[in-house]
């Protein structure tokens, strides 16, 4: 898989869900319930935890499971939270602003690498009948350009968390 969008979602949990455990432990739950959906694994490529850490997926270059008829050459990345949301909600209504950052700079990385331009950056509801994420990603993204300027930096990645998620992934619980 050659990426060639970005699609941000949530996952619909409480601003308390997991409170206390990394983001490898909440990958791994989302692995699971994408198991029991019968997937290969959690349909993710990344995943935002509400203190801004980012865990990951799986690799950019294995097909993700998270928009259903649009996941060829589509990043997805899943911001923990959302409970409640609805279509007309704005960003920051369900995000913490340690996510906010997070994600300006993850997306902001990821199109710069596989070159992906910020029309390619979308939100679930883009397309498909959801609520997820919870805001008009499209429009979103274009005020954050005005306010974040390039070039970004990469956000630092927990090497023993990612290693935790690799595992949990291979093994299972």
């Amino acid at each position: 898989m050659t990426p060639k969008l970005i699609t941000l979602h949530y996952s619909a949990t409480r601003p308390e869900w997991m409170r206390g455990l990394g983001v490898a432990a909440k990958i791994a739950e989302i692995n699971r319930w994408h198991l029991d959906r019968g997937w290969n694994g959690i349909g993710y490529h990344y995943v935002i935890d509400r203190d801004g850490s980012i865990g990951k997926g799986r690799p950019d270059n294995v097909q993700g499971a998270h928009t259903g008829g649009h996941n060829k050459d589509n990043l997805g990345i899943c911001l923990l939270g959302g409970h409640g949301a609805t279509a007309e909600g704005e960003f920051d209504d369900w995000f913490t602003p340690q996510q906010r950052e997070a994600v300006i700079k993850l997306v902001g990385d990821l199109q710069d690498l596989y070159k992906i331009p910020d029309s390619a950056v979308k939100g679930h509801n883009n397309y498909n009948a959801t609520s997820c994420p919870g805001c008009d990603i499209p429009t979103w993204w274009a005020a954050v350009n005005k306010t974040h300027p390039k070039p970004r930096t990469t956000p630092k990645f927990n090497l023993g968390e990612f290693i935790m998620n690799l595992l949990a992934s291979i093994f299972g619980r």
